[in-house]
C-alpha cells in the first residue's frame, strides 16, 4: 500500500471519490454504523471522501506498535504516529471468508434498534452505539477503516474470547456536541473477521465494552466472499495515483471561458442529454412564499431558519485547499439564491431527469477570461448540521414528485420526449460570496469535465 504524508491526506480529504458499485454499497453501510445515519449510493452523485476521513488518514506513515499475530485468515501489524492508529493486514487467500453477522445479547437501558445493528435512545441517530461485521475479503479491500487519526487511548484486553483494542477518541466537543467518540475492536484471525463496535459521546465506556463482550457472532461459510486480486488492487492504485496527478495539473491550468455558460444560454448535460437554460438568478431574504413541502428536507433546513424564514448567521471555518491548515473562523451571514431553470428533453424517448444536479462552486475570474479554482476550502464548524453548506446543492425544487418518506430521488422527475420543465430552485450561499457563485453541472470526477454557469448576484 502506498503510503501518504499529512498533506496529502488533508488534500485527499477535500476530493470527490468515485467507488466500484459493490465498495461503494460497502462504504456507505461503513459510514452509516459509524454516524448513526442512513446512506444511500446515489449512483449519480459520488460519495466524499470527507466521509472516509478515518479511512483515509489511515494513509499517513507511521511507527510499529506490535508484532504480527500469528495463525488464521490474516495477521495484522499496528501502527501508530502520533493520534493516527493504522492496521495493515496480510490476508491468507487460501482461505475462504463466510458472510460474519453479529447480533448483541446485551443493550444498555433505554437504547433501541432503529436499523440493523444501530442503537440509540434519543431517535436522533447521533449517537448512541453501532454494531459493524467485518469479515476477511471485505476487511481486505477496506482495511483502512479502522484506523482514525483521532486517537487519545488505546487499551488492548480480551473480550468475548477474543483480542480487544478499546479507543478513546480525541471528541472536538465544540465541532460536534454529539457523535461516536469510543470504539472496540475485536479480532477473531481464526474464523476470519473483525468485529468493531461504536460507541457515542452518551454512553460510558464500560457500557460499550460490556456490549463488545456480550454478541452472538456466526459465519455462514455457505455465502463465501470474494477478495480483489492482487493485480486489481495494483491497477487501481495505478489507476488513483495517475488520476490524482491529472486532476492537480487540471486544477493548476484552472477554467478555460469555453467552460462557463451565461444565463439565458442553452448547453447539453453530459448526464441525460438534456437541454438545459439557467433563466435566471437572485437572492432571497427568506423562505417566506415559497411552500415548505418543497424542501427536500425541511428538518435539516429548519436548524438554519429564524421564526421569519431568514437563515441564521453561522460560524464558517476556511482552511488552505493543499495543506488543509486552518486559516481562519468567522461568523457569516446566510442568503437562499433563487434560481429559475428551463430544461427540454430533446430525445425521442423519456428521460430520468435530475434537475438538481448543478452544484455551487465559487471560481475567481482571471483578467485573461479564465477562472481560477480558490486556494481555500470552506466549511461549518459545526459538524452536526453542516451538510447544507457543505453539499452545495439545492435544498428547494418546485416540480418534485417524489415527496414520499424516501427522498433519495426527489431531485429527480421523468421528462417525455419534446417536453419542456420550468422549475425554480434554491441554495443556500454565503453572503459575503455571492458575488463568485457558479453552478458546476459536472457529474463526473474529472475536473476538466466541469462545465459551469455563472450565478454571481454582483
Amino acid at each position: 500500500m502506498k503510503k501518504y504524508n499529512e498533506k496529502e491526506v488533508k488534500r485527499i480529504l477535500k476530493q470527490d471519490l468515485t467507488l466500484p458499485q459493490e465498495v461503494d454499497e460497502k462504504v456507505y453501510e461503513a459510514y452509516g454504523k459509524l454516524s448513526g445515519k442512513t446512506y444511500q449510493a446515489a449512483g449519480r452523485i459520488s460519495c466524499r471522501k470527507w466521509i472516509l476521513a478515518g479511512t483515509a488518514a489511515a494513509m499517513l506513515a507511521a511507527s510499529t506498535l506490535g508484532v504480527m499475530a500469528a495463525g488464521g485468515f490474516f495477521t495484522k501489524d499496528v501502527k501508530e504516529e502520533g493520534k493516527t492508529l493504522f492496521y495493515d493486514f496480510e490476508i491468507d487467500y487460501e482461505l475462504t471468508a463466510g458472510e460474519v453477522t453479529a447480533v448483541p445479547k446485551y443493550i444498555p437501558e433505554g437504547y433501541t434498534e432503529y436499523e440493523e445493528g444501530k442503537y440509540d435512545k434519543d431517535g436522533m441517530h447521533q449517537n448512541g452505539i453501532s454494531i459493524c461485521p467485518v469479515d476477511a475479503a471485505w476487511l481486505d479491500s477496506a482495511e483502512d477503516m479502522l484506523a482514525t487519526d483521532h486517537l487519545l487511548d488505546m487499551e488492548t484486553t480480551t473480550l468475548d474470547n477474543m483480542e480487544a483494542h478499546v479507543l478513546t477518541l480525541d471528541w472536538d466537543q465544540e465541532r460536534a456536541g454529539k457523535g461516536f467518540d469510543k470504539r472496540v475492536y475485536l479480532f477473531n484471525p481464526e474464523e476470519g473477521y473483525v468485529v468493531v463496535v461504536f460507541g457515542g459521546n452518551d454512553l460510558p465506556m464500560e457500557e460499550l465494552k460490556k456490549v463488545a463482550d456480550n454478541l452472538d457472532i456466526q459465519v455462514d461459510l455457505t455465502k463465501p466472499q470474494t477478495y480483489v486480486s492482487e493485480e486489481e488492487k495494483d491497477k487501481e492504485r495505478a489507476a488513483e495515483e495517475e488520476w490524482q496527478k491529472r486532476q492537480k495539473q487540471t486544477r493548476e491550468d484552472g477554467v478555460s471561458a469555453d467552460q462557463m455558460h451565461r444565463l439565458g444560454e442553452a448547453f447539453r448535460t453530459a448526464l441525460d442529454d438534456a437541454v438545459v437554460t439557467v433563466e435566471s438568478v437572485k437572492l432571497v431574504d427568506s423562505l417566506a412564499g415559497y411552500d415548505t413541502a418543497d424542501v427536500a428536507d425541511y428538518e435539516e433546513l429548519s436548524y438554519w431558519l429564524n421564526e421569519d424564514g431568514s437563515l441564521k448567521d453561522y460560524e464558517r471555518l476556511t482552511s488552505d485547499f493543499d495543506t488543509q491548515e486552518e486559516r481562519s473562523r468567522e461568523n457569516v451571514g446566510q442568503k437562499f439564491l433563487e434560481v429559475k431553470v428551463k430544461a427540454e428533453n430533446p430525445s425521442a424517448e423519456t428521460i430520468d431527469y435530475w434537475a438538481g444536479a448543478g452544484k455551487l462552486a465559487r471560481l475567481v475570474k482571471q483578467a485573461d477570461g479564465t477562472y481560477a479554482y480558490p486556494d481555500a476550502s470552506w466549511e461549518a464548524v459545526d459538524t452536526s448540521h453542516s451538510l447544507i453548506q457543505s453539499a452545495g446543492y439545492p435544498v428547494y425544487f418546485d416540480k418534485a414528485c417524489n415527496t414520499g418518506e424516501n427522498r433519495n430521488h426527489f431531485f429527480y422527475r421523468e421528462l417525455a420526449p419534446g417536453e419542456t420543465l420550468e422549475y425554480t430552485l434554491l441554495y443556500v450561499v454565503d453572503e459575503d460570496m455571492a458575488d463568485e457563485l457558479y453552478l458546476n453541472y459536472n457529474v463526473s470526477e474529472e475536473l476538466e469535465d466541469d462545465s459551469f454557469v455563472d450565478v454571481s448576484v454582483k
